[in-house]
């Protein structure tokens, strides 16, 4: 089940002005998920996290 989160709007809206939007923030609040989930098909996602954090 997806949650939405407040910041689905903005991230869309800014990424209409900038070639490269970064989102950041606590863990586990569903950074990588609103990427993943809404602009997979838009976006190239990258992670900065280290492998051996997951």
């Amino acid at each position: 089940m997806y949650i939405n989160r407040h910041l689905e709007k903005q991230v869309l809206e800014v990424s209409h002005y900038y070639p490269v939007v970064m989102v950041c923030g606590q863990r586990q609040v569903g950074k990588s998920t609103i990427l993943l989930y809404g602009y997979r098909t838009r976006c190239i996602f990258v992670s900065l996290a280290k492998c051996s954090d997951h």
